[in-house]
């Protein structure tokens, strides 16, 4: 009984990690297009984000803009 419950222990323990891999690996990248905002207006220039969601692609859009000079208080991303 004690080696039916081992196994079992043992063998949830080795499948449960590839499986969090394998539901990584399916989460795909999206191409968002982003503009930035200056006081509540839209402001000229786009990107084009790739990211998980769309969070991620605003806060790498702002990042962007920044290192490019431009003024930008926040970024929109659609998908």
């Amino acid at each position: 009984m004690v080696k039916i419950f081992m196994g079992i222990i043992l063998g949830t323990a080795l499948f449960s990690s590839p499986l969090s891999d394998i539901e990584a690996k399916t989460k795909a990248k999206h191409k968002y297009t982003c503009h930035r905002y200056v006081k509540g207006v839209k402001k000229s220039g786009k990107l084009h984000i790739w990211a998980y969601s769309k969070k991620k692609a605003e806060v790498k859009a702002v990042s962007k803009f920044r290192k490019m000079g431009k003024k930008t208080d926040y970024a929109k991303c659609k998908y």
